[in-house]
Protein backbone atom coordinates (compact mmCIF):
# COMPACT_ATOMS: atom_id res chain seq x y z
CA UNK A 1 0.00 0.00 0.00
CA UNK A 2 2.73 2.55 0.88
CA UNK A 3 4.04 2.01 -2.93
CA UNK A 4 0.80 3.31 -4.44
CA UNK A 5 0.42 5.90 -1.92
CA UNK A 6 3.88 7.46 -2.52
CA UNK A 7 3.30 7.06 -6.15
CA UNK A 8 -0.30 8.92 -5.90
CA UNK A 9 1.48 11.91 -4.01
CA UNK A 10 4.22 12.63 -6.55
CA UNK A 11 1.27 12.44 -9.47
CA UNK A 12 -0.02 14.82 -6.46
CA UNK A 13 3.17 17.40 -7.13
CA UNK A 14 2.69 17.49 -10.41
CA UNK A 15 -0.79 17.97 -10.45
CA UNK A 16 -0.57 20.48 -8.07
CA UNK A 17 2.07 22.72 -9.85
CA UNK A 18 -0.39 22.41 -13.16
CA UNK A 19 -3.44 23.42 -11.33
CA UNK A 20 -0.96 26.49 -9.58
CA UNK A 21 -0.43 27.27 -13.02
CA UNK A 22 -3.44 26.73 -14.75
CA UNK A 23 -2.61 24.75 -17.04
CA UNK A 24 -5.64 22.22 -18.30
CA UNK A 25 -3.05 18.46 -18.02
CA UNK A 26 -3.89 19.11 -14.60
CA UNK A 27 -6.66 17.13 -14.91
CA UNK A 28 -4.97 13.82 -16.84
CA UNK A 29 -2.95 14.30 -13.23
CA UNK A 30 -5.70 14.27 -11.40
CA UNK A 31 -7.43 11.41 -12.87
CA UNK A 32 -4.36 9.37 -12.25
CA UNK A 33 -4.12 10.33 -8.81
CA UNK A 34 -7.72 9.51 -8.00
CA UNK A 35 -7.20 6.26 -9.68
CA UNK A 36 -4.78 5.51 -6.75
CA UNK A 37 -6.01 7.42 -4.07
CA UNK A 38 -9.12 5.67 -4.75
CA UNK A 39 -7.32 2.24 -3.97
CA UNK A 40 -5.44 4.04 -1.09
CA UNK A 41 -8.78 5.18 0.63
CA UNK A 42 -10.77 2.03 0.23
CA UNK A 43 -7.40 0.39 2.04
CA UNK A 44 -7.79 2.67 4.66
CA UNK A 45 -11.41 2.65 5.19
CA UNK A 46 -11.93 6.53 4.51
CA UNK A 47 -15.24 5.84 2.44
CA UNK A 48 -16.19 9.45 1.41
CA UNK A 49 -12.64 10.07 0.51
CA UNK A 50 -12.99 7.16 -1.68
CA UNK A 51 -16.04 8.37 -3.09
CA UNK A 52 -14.43 11.81 -3.51
CA UNK A 53 -11.96 10.36 -5.91
CA UNK A 54 -15.02 8.69 -7.92
CA UNK A 55 -16.08 12.24 -8.06
CA UNK A 56 -13.17 13.46 -9.28
CA UNK A 57 -12.91 11.30 -11.88
CA UNK A 58 -15.93 12.33 -13.47
CA UNK A 59 -15.47 16.04 -12.46
CA UNK A 60 -12.22 16.41 -14.09
CA UNK A 61 -13.65 14.90 -17.55
CA UNK A 62 -16.23 17.84 -17.57
CA UNK A 63 -13.67 20.51 -16.32
CA UNK A 64 -11.11 19.40 -19.18
CA UNK A 65 -13.91 20.20 -21.33
CA UNK A 66 -14.76 23.54 -19.95
CA UNK A 67 -11.25 24.38 -20.22
CA UNK A 68 -10.19 23.23 -23.70
CA UNK A 69 -13.55 24.56 -24.54
CA UNK A 70 -12.50 28.22 -23.58
CA UNK A 71 -8.36 27.85 -24.28
CA UNK A 72 -8.67 29.55 -27.81
CA UNK A 73 -11.05 32.42 -26.48
CA UNK A 74 -8.37 34.19 -24.49
CA UNK A 75 -5.02 33.50 -23.14
CA UNK A 76 -5.14 30.65 -20.47
CA UNK A 77 -3.96 31.69 -17.42
CA UNK A 78 -5.77 34.86 -17.84
CA UNK A 79 -9.35 33.09 -18.22
CA UNK A 80 -9.55 32.97 -14.34
CA UNK A 81 -13.00 34.08 -12.78
CA UNK A 82 -14.20 35.68 -9.67
CA UNK A 83 -16.79 33.71 -8.17
CA UNK A 84 -20.42 35.38 -8.22
CA UNK A 85 -21.42 35.84 -4.46
CA UNK A 86 -24.87 34.98 -5.18
CA UNK A 87 -24.02 31.47 -5.69
CA UNK A 88 -22.08 31.58 -2.19
CA UNK A 89 -25.19 30.12 0.11
CA UNK A 90 -25.53 27.23 -2.48
CA UNK A 91 -22.26 26.18 -2.64
CA UNK A 92 -21.95 26.87 1.68
CA UNK A 93 -25.45 24.71 1.51
CA UNK A 94 -24.14 21.88 -0.18
CA UNK A 95 -20.88 21.68 2.33
CA UNK A 96 -23.58 21.88 5.15
CA UNK A 97 -25.73 19.23 3.95
CA UNK A 98 -22.92 16.83 3.09
CA UNK A 99 -21.19 17.14 5.87
CA UNK A 100 -23.80 15.42 8.39
CA UNK A 101 -24.92 13.33 5.90
CA UNK A 102 -21.63 11.64 4.88
CA UNK A 103 -20.65 11.67 8.35
CA UNK A 104 -24.22 9.25 9.23
CA UNK A 105 -23.72 7.04 6.28
CA UNK A 106 -19.82 6.39 7.27
CA UNK A 107 -21.13 6.28 11.10
CA UNK A 108 -23.70 3.86 10.23
CA UNK A 109 -20.74 1.94 8.19
CA UNK A 110 -19.10 1.29 11.36
CA UNK A 111 -15.74 1.43 10.02
CA UNK A 112 -14.45 4.87 9.66
CA UNK A 113 -12.46 5.80 13.04
CA UNK A 114 -13.25 10.09 12.07
CA UNK A 115 -16.74 10.49 10.51
CA UNK A 116 -16.91 13.54 10.25
CA UNK A 117 -13.78 14.64 9.62
CA UNK A 118 -13.49 12.43 6.36
CA UNK A 119 -17.06 13.61 5.98
CA UNK A 120 -16.14 17.51 5.87
CA UNK A 121 -12.69 17.23 3.99
CA UNK A 122 -14.53 15.30 1.13
CA UNK A 123 -17.23 18.14 1.25
CA UNK A 124 -15.24 20.67 0.94
CA UNK A 125 -13.02 19.05 -2.25
CA UNK A 126 -16.27 18.38 -3.45
CA UNK A 127 -16.99 22.14 -3.60
CA UNK A 128 -13.51 23.27 -4.34
CA UNK A 129 -13.03 20.89 -7.61
CA UNK A 130 -16.26 21.96 -8.96
CA UNK A 131 -15.02 25.71 -8.72
CA UNK A 132 -11.62 24.62 -9.93
CA UNK A 133 -13.61 23.17 -12.96
CA UNK A 134 -15.43 26.82 -13.51
CA UNK A 135 -11.65 28.40 -12.73
CA UNK A 136 -12.76 30.21 -9.90
CA UNK A 137 -9.73 31.86 -7.87
CA UNK A 138 -11.60 31.33 -4.40
CA UNK A 139 -11.77 27.56 -5.36
CA UNK A 140 -8.17 27.90 -3.21
CA UNK A 141 -10.05 28.98 -0.43
CA UNK A 142 -12.05 25.65 -0.10
CA UNK A 143 -8.36 23.66 -0.61
CA UNK A 144 -6.79 25.96 2.35
CA UNK A 145 -9.46 24.95 4.46
CA UNK A 146 -9.64 21.13 3.49
CA UNK A 147 -5.72 20.67 2.90
CA UNK A 148 -4.87 21.55 6.96
CA UNK A 149 -8.11 19.20 7.90
CA UNK A 150 -6.28 16.25 5.13
CA UNK A 151 -2.64 16.78 6.66
CA UNK A 152 -4.37 16.23 10.69
CA UNK A 153 -6.28 13.24 9.36
CA UNK A 154 -3.61 11.63 7.53
CA UNK A 155 -1.29 12.06 10.34
CA UNK A 156 -4.11 10.78 12.40
CA UNK A 157 -4.04 7.81 10.43
CA UNK A 158 0.06 7.48 9.77
CA UNK A 159 -0.41 7.65 6.21
CA UNK A 160 2.96 10.25 5.75
CA UNK A 161 3.30 10.54 2.43
CA UNK A 162 0.36 11.52 1.97
CA UNK A 163 0.26 14.10 4.94
CA UNK A 164 3.41 15.38 3.65
CA UNK A 165 1.67 16.13 0.38
CA UNK A 166 -0.74 17.91 1.70
CA UNK A 167 1.23 19.95 3.79
CA UNK A 168 2.33 21.18 0.26
CA UNK A 169 -0.84 21.33 -0.90
CA UNK A 170 -1.25 24.28 1.83
CA UNK A 171 1.26 26.33 0.56
CA UNK A 172 0.81 25.69 -3.05
CA UNK A 173 -3.17 26.57 -1.98
CA UNK A 174 -2.22 30.16 -0.39
CA UNK A 175 0.19 30.90 -3.06
CA UNK A 176 -2.47 29.79 -5.86
CA UNK A 177 -5.16 32.48 -4.14
CA UNK A 178 -2.70 34.86 -4.41
CA UNK A 179 -1.60 34.51 -8.34
CA UNK A 180 -4.68 33.45 -9.50
CA UNK A 181 -6.19 36.25 -7.45
CA UNK A 182 -3.85 38.45 -9.70
CA UNK A 183 -5.26 37.00 -13.14
CA UNK A 184 -8.50 37.08 -12.73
Amino acid sequence: MDKIEIIAAAIGLVYIYLEYKANAWMWLFCIAMSLLYGWVFWSSKMYANLMLNVYNIGISLWGVSLWMRHKGQTDEENNILSFPRKWLPVLLGVIVVLVPLLAWVLKMMGETEAPLLDGLTASLSVVGIWMLAKKYYQQWFCWIVADVLYVVMFAHNHMWPSMVLYAVYVGVAVAGCVAWRKRC
